[in-house]
């Protein structure tokens, strides 16, 4: 049996700007799949999942590109001015480059957790 495993990256709410945490709010409330009672479905490149004291991003993979090919091939599709100019607008440049941190380290997962440690090498944001 081959097990799937799919690494979280975990950091502070305080990591992301009051504006990606309105604009995360703002597409959860809108998108609502009853069939399945989730949250999840986004016009982004990734997933959302809110829980009390922040948010879930689901970073979608293609299972045979996980490992050492998921970063290249993420680093093609969703580059920097990609998402910036066509898919993401809204967020900033800090929340973009925490999704690529998190490709670079194949992490599937991103938890912004307000009780969580914030990293002196990331942007740091007081709201």
């Amino acid at each position: 049996m081959k097990v799937i495993k799919e690494l979280t990256m975990v950091l502070s709410t305080g990591h992301i700007t009051k504006k990606d945490n309105d604009l995360l709010q703002d597409t959860y409330d809108n998108r609502y799949n009853e069939d399945m009672n989730l949250r999840m479905f986004t016009p982004y490149p990734f997933k959302i999942m809110h829980h009390e004291e922040g948010w879930v991003i689901y970073i979608p993979q293609e299972l045979e590109l996980r490992g050492n090919n998921a970063h290249e091939y993420l680093k093609q599709i969703y580059g920097n001015q990609i998402l910036r100019e066509f898919l993401m607008p809204e967020f900033s440049e800090a929340f973009i480059d925490v999704l690529k941190l998190a490709q670079e380290q194949d992490c599937c997962w991103i938890n912004f957790d307000s009780g969580e440690q914030s990293y002196e090498d990331l942007p740091l944001f007081d709201w």
